[in-house]
């Protein structure tokens, strides 16, 4: 019972902004989510271009996603107008696993993604599936379907 009191506050807290080189193995919230160690490519960075232009960061499950997922995202980012320059892609979890993230994996990663969204600013801010609106919102019972098209606020922000 202590380990699950330890692991709800320890991730419950992490709402302030963190240096992305802080994550490693032996961070605590990393430890207590432990996808790192099923990860091929733990710890993985957000992206974008040298070139960004700072229209719009798109938050995604991971930094793998299925080809087929990679080409819709694409495809909803210039139908409404952007190009590849235009678009960051941040991620709600840094270690992709076959699983999808939990509550947990997502509070580990918490820190990393207001760190992203204060160093990038970025203009807009588009989330992609029900693990991007639990990152956004900090909220592990948000309704994708009744979420859509609004605009969210970002606790921690």
């Amino acid at each position: 019972m202590k380990a699950t009191i330890k692991k709800f506050s320890v991730l419950k807290q992490s709402v302030l902004a963190e240096p992305l080189s802080t994550a490693n193995a032996k961070r605590e919230a990393c430890h207590l989510c432990n996808r790192f160690n099923q990860s091929e490519s733990p710890f993985a960075l957000p992206w974008k271009l040298r070139e960004w232009t700072g229209k719009l960061a798109v938050v995604m499950e991971s930094d793998n996603p299925k080809p087929t997922a990679r080409r819709l995202i694409q495809k909803l980012y210039q139908k409404a107008g952007y190009r590849t320059k235009d678009v960051a892609l941040i991620y709600s979890v840094r270690c992709h696993t076959e699983k999808a993230p939990g509550m947990t994996a997502i509070r580990a990663c918490r820190p990393f993604f207001l760190k992203t969204l204060k160093m990038w600013k970025p203009r807009g801010l588009l989330g992609v599936g029900s693990i991007a609106l639990r990152t956004i919102t900090n909220k592990g019972d948000g309704n994708i379907t009744k979420n859509r098209g609004i605009d969210l606020e970002v606790p921690g922000l």
